[in-house]
């Protein structure tokens, strides 16, 4: 990849620009700074990168952010061979960033405390990659529309990793987001609201078999519940009894009844408290599915 070894980072001030030639862009591969001026207009030497294959060009993370008029990172959000970068190199350019005695801007400063969160979170949950792809550009969006104001950082975090596994149908609750970030659910559930209004998100609807297993492994339930509540749930959606409801509250209620048909019944409260619903809900989840015995 083209080296520019007389141009200094107007940022870090290294000589490291790379002409990235698929965008016809100029970037810092220190500090991963674009340079707003395309190669053209620069008249500025080039010589040969060092690399042990100079058939092929080489990337450094580019993963996209842009804010306002100023571009952090490459726009992009994989290499120059078309493969996706990990979200932990994105991760390590922003705290190598962050560390630079430099001058941010305010969202600037907001958008990287928000990475920081979220990456602690996909650690503390087990998210993939993905998620936490999906979540940074729904908080990007966010700071665009200047929808940041009177919602924490930590608030719009946890509605965006929510949103995010709920795309990508990763069975987290609102709640184990909630407590990993050390706030209340409900500051978590008012940043979503307002997030799927303002953003015009339409959320896919979590198949609730997806909930069983993990639900089942917490409240201690055994493989023959497990096989029986899903059972149930394929037979409930021929019926149309569960259309529209939260699918945890769903799963929670066919263990509930199957635990009774399998012979190991096991209390609400510890159901409710795995699945992350009141006692109320699963209590309401379970006639549906008593009312489908019935039938």
């Amino acid at each position: 990849m083209p080296v520019f070894s007389e141009r200094k980072c107007p940022r870090c001030g290294k000589n490291s620009i790379i002409l990235d030639e698929e965008l016809d862009e100029l970037f810092c591969s220190d500090c991963g700074y674009v340079i707003t001026e395309k190669y053209q207009k620069s008249g500025l030497a080039i010589t040969s990168d060092k690399s042990s294959n100079k058939n092929k060009e080489t990337s450094l993370s580019q993963n996209a952010l842009n804010i306002g008029s100023q571009t952090m990172i490459n726009p992009r959000n994989k290499d120059s061979s078309g493969k996706p970068i990990s979200t932990n190199l994105y991760f390590t350019r922003l705290r190598k960033l962050e560390n630079r005695n430099k001058t941010y801007s305010s969202a600037e400063k907001n958008l990287q405390k928000a990475i920081e969160e979220m990456s602690k979170l996909k650690d503390e949950l087990v998210l993939s990659d993905t998620i936490i792809d999906e979540a940074v550009r729904l908080y990007q969006k966010i700071i665009d529309r200047k929808l940041t104001r009177g919602y924490s950082i930590n608030a719009h975090v946890g509605a965006c990793i929510y949103a995010s596994c709920k795309i990508t149908e990763t069975p987290r609750t609102m709640e184990s987001i909630a407590n990993n970030l050390g706030m209340k659910k409900i500051e978590i559930r008012r940043s979503y609201k307002m997030m799927l209004k303002e953003l015009e998100l339409k959320m896919p609807l979590s198949d609730p078999v997806r909930f069983v297993a993990r639900i089942a492994s917490i409240a201690g339930f055994g493989e023959k519940t497990k096989r029986e509540a899903i059972k149930m749930i394929e037979q409930a959606k021929k019926t149309g009894i569960i259309i529209g409801k939260e699918p945890r509250g769903i799963a929670a209620g066919a263990l509930h009844v199957a635990g009774f048909k399998t012979e190991e019944p096991i209390s609400e409260k510890t159901i409710a408290d795995a699945s992350g619903i009141t006692v109320g809900t699963l209590i309401e989840r379970s006639k549906d599915f008593e009312k489908i015995s019935e039938w």
